[in-house]
């Protein structure tokens, strides 16, 4: 069976977050009609530790070598709504965050109400909504985050929504409600094992769960 070529990264790439790029045309959402941006934004400051430490390793050994280091430009993260060549990695970061069997492949019908954020060719991290304003997933990959994307993800998501009260659902041993009563949520409902079924045994998150609500009026 053929493999997408958009897909396939070695493990240097994958750290690094440099593999072959392509350039992509607007599109049209298949939901609302609306022409979409091939990015959202390119953030070019917003960097990793590991990150750091990789570009320190690299001039080290260069240094014992006795060879000359030429530092790679430093890749910008890239964010932009949901597309298909995206799907397989979203899914993967869906199930190793949350749970297992979760296929967002849905959410192609409405790519306005998504947002996947990219370092060269690996999906660090990911929001998704339905086209009647309720939040499903925000994620990022572990060594990205607390650094500000899931912010920026949440106000592209309630910006595509601008007259709809947006809700989501939230255990409540969840550091992100945090960031969700910065923006502006507040708790609505309190739901006794809303998750039970969906979360692992062995998680230190509360099946239980905040129904939030972002008020528009």
């Amino acid at each position: 069976m053929s493999q997408n070529p958009h897909l396939i990264c070695s493990m240097g790439e994958a750290l690094s977050g440099r593999s072959p790029g392509y350039q992509r045309t607007y599109s049209r959402s298949p939901y609302t009609g609306k022409r979409l941006r091939p990015l959202i934004w390119r953030d070019f400051e917003t960097e990793a530790p590991f990150s750091r430490v990789l570009a320190e390793l690299r001039a080290y050994h260069a240094h014992r070598r006795g060879v000359a280091h030429n530092p790679e430009p430093p890749l910008p993260l890239l964010y932009s709504h949901l597309r298909p060549e995206h799907l397989s990695q979203v899914n993967s970061l869906l199930q190793t965050t949350f749970w297992r069997d979760i296929d967002v492949t849905e959410a192609l019908r409405w790519p306005d109400y998504s947002v996947v954020v990219r370092r060269g060719a690996l999906v660090v991290g990911c929001a998704l909504m339905t086209p009647q304003g309720y939040i499903t997933y925000v994620t990022v990959l572990p060594m990205w985050r607390h650094l500000g994307l899931s912010t920026v993800m949440l106000h592209q998501l309630v910006h595509a929504q601008p007259d709809r009260d947006i809700t989501l659902h939230v255990s409540v041993s969840n550091e992100a409600i945090v960031l969700y009563n910065k923006l502006g949520f507040k708790p609505e409902e309190y739901i006794l094992d809303f998750y039970k079924d969906y979360l692992p045994h062995d998680t230190h998150l509360s099946p239980h769960a905040f129904l939030l609500r972002l008020r528009r009026s």
